[in-house]
């Protein structure tokens, strides 16, 4: 995994020889130089064969976003192609549904409802980004930025909602299709959440019926006790708890003495 740390636009140069070392890249950059950036980073034929990206330009997918402003990390890897297109089928179809519900999920489900819709990660970020939405020009790609089969984001792309402007949300992007795609039309395969701050915030469940407030006693008693010793913050008054199941389904809830569940992180490796 490579990762790059940059105030946002200030160093897109850098990040655009990165981000195309691991297979992704902006519209419009040429094949050659993609190519070059793979090879000075030791990247096999096979895998700058698959690295062949579109040059489409997606400047009006983008422009419809809201700037962020803020210093954050920024991601990629490669990971293994599709499983196929009824796979990748599957992933499009999720994009919240007003009509689910959590009974009988377990929190490997990977399942959550936000303001009345439940959502299963990977889910597709058409779902959401009319609500929550990113600048990409913040990550210094004016034009939009693409993702190939097999790529992820990892979870630190700020998600903002005017009506929830204190709420922290941040998002995973992959593209778990077989095409390359606009970073804006892929997956959410790790989402997190933190109402610590805020007085406005989305109703939002977990499985078993945990939600904010919820006690820690609540949260064990609906998924027993978590997978390592929970990291405590007697200053701040809140303790983070970790779930995992096979390197495959994360979960992290971070509780507070005072007001309980305040922040939740899901994270679903499993494509």
């Amino acid at each position: 995994m490579i990762i790059k740390r940059f105030v946002p636009a200030a160093c897109a140069l850098a990040l655009g020889v990165v981000l195309a070392a691991c297979g992704g890249k902006a519209p419009g950059e040429s094949a050659s130089a993609a190519a070059s950036a793979e090879t000075s980073t030791g990247i096999t034929a096979e895998s700058e064969k698959a690295a062949t990206v579109s040059t489409e330009t997606v400047a009006e997918a983008s422009a419809a976003v809201t700037q962020s402003g803020e210093e954050t990390t920024v991601s990629t890897e490669t990971g293994a192609e599709a499983t196929g297109a009824e796979g990748a089928s599957e992933a499009e179809e999720q994009t919240g549904d007003a009509d689910a519900d959590l009974d009988g999920k377990k929190w490997q489900d990977m399942a959550f409802s936000m303001d009345g819709k439940v959502y299963q990660i990977p889910f597709a970020y058409a779902g959401i980004k009319d609500q929550w939405t990113f600048n990409l020009s913040d990550y210094g790609y004016d034009k939009g930025y693409v993702l190939n089969p097999g790529d992820k984001v990892t979870g630190t792309i700020q998600l903002q909602n005017s009506r929830y402007s204190k709420v922290r949300c941040t998002a995973g992007f992959m593209n778990t299709g077989t095409e390359v795609k606009d970073i804006l039309d892929t997956d959410i395969w790790s989402f997190t959440m933190d109402i610590s701050s805020a007085d406005q915030y989305p109703e939002v469940e977990l499985p078993g019926g945990i939600t904010w407030g919820s006690t820690e006693d609540d949260i064990i008693k609906a998924y027993g006790k978590p997978d390592e010793d929970p990291y405590v913050s007697k200053e701040l008054g809140y303790s983070v708890y970790n779930w995992f199941d096979h390197f495959t389904y994360k979960m992290k809830l971070t509780v507070y003495k005072d007001g309980g569940l305040k922040g939740i992180m899901l994270e679903n490796y499993e494509k």
